[in-house]
């Protein structure tokens, strides 16, 4: 029986895989889409506004408008649809990813064994509000940076030990912790 997770986060919002016995399944949906508006929406107004302004000079300008706003909204909704899911399996012997994409599916797996453990680090983010302490854990792939998978990220001070210690259990690696520089 496999156990099904749905985890919808942006990036300032917590993160964790909830799971407790294998087989499991995972799926991540990032949303960053008020930054994008915020950026990507003037851009895309503008970019319509010239481009109908040259391509129909005989259009009236609150057609143009209409035209751009509309344009804009599409533009955009495409923009967000980029690498914004992830399917996670864990069975017994390894990980398969399938990372959902504007332009299809990569999928790609690795078995337990190409691990290196269960890593336990911590990131301080400097902003204009002060520094924001993280805490992350991920399964760290031992030769390929692009195959380690966030298990777990939340923005506070504690470590969380339990949930390292029972991921690293799970999975049956070792629970490393990042060294201080």
């Amino acid at each position: 029986m496999s156990v099904n997770i749905t985890i919808s986060s942006g990036e300032d919002e917590p993160f964790e895989a909830q799971i407790e016995r294998l087989p499991a399944q995972v799926e991540v949906e990032r949303s960053n889409s008020g930054m994008m508006m915020f950026v990507f929406g003037p851009v895309a107004l503008v970019l319509a506004f010239i481009f109908f302004s040259i391509t129909a000079p005989a259009l009236t300008l609150p057609l143009v408008l209409l035209l751009a706003l509309a344009l804009g909204f599409l533009l955009f909704k495409v923009w967000r649809r980029r690498k914004m899911r992830h399917l996670i399996r864990f069975d017994k012997e390894g990980v398969e990813v399938f990372e959902v994409t504007l332009w299809g599916v990569k999928n790609w797996s690795a078995a337990y064994a190409e691990y290196e453990g269960v890593l336990l680090r911590r990131r301080v983010a400097k902003s204009a509000r002060g520094d924001a302490s993280y805490q992350i854990i991920e399964l760290k792939h031992a030769d390929d940076e692009n195959k380690s998978l966030p298990l777990y990220a939340h923005m506070t001070e504690r470590a969380p030990i339990s949930q390292w210690r029972a991921y690293a259990a799970l999975f049956h690696l070792p629970a490393l912790e990042e060294e201080d520089d």
